[in-house]
């Protein structure tokens, strides 16, 4: 269940019975002209909810910052967003 969607009793409801949570993480960062700069996290968010079919879990907010690879394009004028490790230290 999407936490920023749940209402307080569901949020109880995930406490009392110990449903694990998850963070999705992912970088936004440039793929080439087809396809969104989100997609590593859009992938995870999407992988989440089919698994949440399954199994009682809590889907925390995505997390879009970390270090981008850069390994299609670097990131001037293509959208990544590059996040180095001690900022988010």
């Amino acid at each position: 269940m999407r936490y920023e969607l749940m209402l307080p009793y569901q949020i109880r409801k995930a406490i009392t019975e110990n449903w694990p949570i998850v963070l999705p993480l992912g970088v936004l960062e440039y793929h080439g002209e087809h396809m969104a700069v989100g997609m590593d996290t859009l992938a995870v968010v999407k992988m989440l909810e089919l698994f949440e079919k399954k199994a009682d879990i809590v889907i925390l907010p995505p997390f879009y910052y970390g270090a981008a690879s850069y390994a299609v394009a670097p990131p001037e004028g293509n959208g990544s967003v590059q996040v180095g490790g001690n900022a988010l230290a």
